[in-house]
């Protein structure tokens, strides 16, 4: 993998060089400015596999340097690590704002560095097994679905999509809040209730495209708030929330299903079958918790869980096998019990976004 490393620091970049070359899997070109970065991949002919830069440089900084890459053609999916010394953590959230894909603390872990390299070269090589299949569309698809075949619970990387980051990412910010941040701060999940038909009607492409869809819904219904949020798997975006954010999360819900309503998926092949729609499902937040952080993205998502399974009670409450004659009464309490407990989620949230307002 090749690899464009920036960083003013003229030791720092000889040390990359040195475990660069030890570890052996890697082609190293190193910019001492964003000035010098920008003009090697703009330079006709030069290509990178990777970015790692640093954030804090004079004049040009690694956040800009970042946005420039990302608006550069070619650019748009390529993994852009960030490099930060500890005290300069604050500025992490403005650089996944601006595209980038991971980050590493200052001075480095090379054992960690070397394992972000590792995910970043996964990502190259899945780009440059489709670039380099032509125009072949079969065998490029078959090349994808092979290459991102994934069971429904892993929670893989979804690139180009502003403020989403890698799980391992996410929970090192959120478990690194400075306390002050840490007070003001929740976490909710967002999951597609009804996620196990779409998986099993979608080729792992298909999947992974809804995916996306999603989450550039998430991008812009939380654009007011500009918090990270991060894709857990089976359906379950984890979304970090700071400080009031704007509107209630039932609204959010809404807008959510609003903006995914066009979004229609077969459950037999060649369009023939049942038509899925996205159901999105949004749970009550879950404050951080000083003593046990790790226990918020537990309760968090566990909320949209219940949820979930209340939702599907409303649509179901008996399965297909029941005799709705002789349960009238006991379906009609059952709704209601779902409803109520539905209607006491959503003034949950009410009274919190009032609390924190």
């Amino acid at each position: 993998m090749k690899i464009l490393a920036v960083d003013d620091d003229l030791m720092i970049l000889d040390l990359l060089r040195e475990a660069m070359a030890a570890i052996g899997e890697h082609e190293v070109e190193t910019a001492s400015s964003g000035e010098m970065a920008i003009e090697l991949f703009r330079k006709k002919g030069s290509y990178y596999d990777c970015f790692l830069l640093d954030i804090q440089m004079p004049e040009t900084d690694g956040i800009e340097v970042c946005k420039t890459i990302r608006a550069t053609p070619g650019y748009k999916r390529t993994p852009i690590i960030m490099a930060t010394a500890m005290s300069q953590k604050a500025y992490i959230e403005r650089a996944f704002a601006a595209g980038a894909t991971d980050y590493v603390v200052k001075p480095f872990d090379f054992g960690e560095l070397n394992t972000r390299l590792r995910t970043a070269a996964k990502i190259a090589e899945q780009r440059m097994d489709k670039i380099e299949m032509g125009n072949n569309a079969r065998s490029i698809q078959e090349v994808l679905n092979r290459n991102l075949s994934h069971s429904l619970e892993e929670p893989f990387e979804i690139q180009g999509v502003e403020r989403l980051v890698g799980y391992v990412s996410f929970e090192n910010f959120v478990l690194t809040l400075p306390l002050g941040s840490l007070l003001s701060s929740s976490l909710f999940a967002v999951k597609i209730a009804n996620v196990d038909k779409i998986y099993a009607a979608t080729t792992p492409v298909q999947f992974r495209r809804i995916m996306t869809d999603v989450a550039e819904a998430i991008t812009d219904a939380t654009e007011a708030d500009g918090n990270l949020f991060s894709y857990r798997g089976n359906g379950i975006f984890l979304c970090l929330r700071q400080s009031g954010g704007a509107g209630s999360l039932e609204d959010l819900e809404k807008e959510l299903n609003r903006a995914l309503s066009g979004i229609v998926v077969h459950s037999g092949t060649e369009q023939r079958g049942e038509p899925l729609k996205l159901r999105i499902v949004v749970g009550s937040a879950a404050s951080l918790q000083i003593i046990n952080k790790p226990g918020s993205f537990r309760k968090a998502t566990s909320h949209v869980e219940k949820r979930c399974d209340r939702i599907r009670q409303l649509d179901d409450p008996f399965g297909q096998d029941s005799d709705p004659l002789r349960e009238d009464n006991a379906r009609l309490q059952q709704k209601r019990n779902a409803y109520e407990a539905l209607l006491k989620d959503c003034l949950d949230d009410s009274v919190r976004d009032i609390q924190r307002g």
